[in-house]
């Protein structure tokens, strides 16, 4: 987020359809929540979530350490690069 050099942006986290196992985590860094987002925070970075994948995100945990790492326990099966899921 620094290296955007943009002040305010926030992490916007939403599930699309796609990738191996038929859903997968989309993450954008936005000025702003789309209307409808439920907006929290973490450790400082405001979080946008798509208020229409809540029911799929909800006890998600995001990590960063070298790269993002999803741990969803509703996941019924995840792919070998964790990105997708069903």
């Amino acid at each position: 987020m620094a290296e955007e050099s943009a002040p305010g942006l926030g992490l916007r986290v939403q599930v699309v359809g796609g990738g191996c196992e038929g859903l997968y985590y989309d993450l954008d860094l936005v000025p702003a929540p789309f209307e409808g987002d439920d907006v929290g925070s973490s450790r400082g970075i405001p979080l946008y979530v798509d208020n229409r994948a809540r029911a799929l995100l909800d006890d998600l945990t995001l990590d960063y350490q070298d790269g993002f790492r999803f741990e969803n326990p509703r996941a019924k099966a995840v792919c070998r690069c964790g990105a997708s899921f069903r």
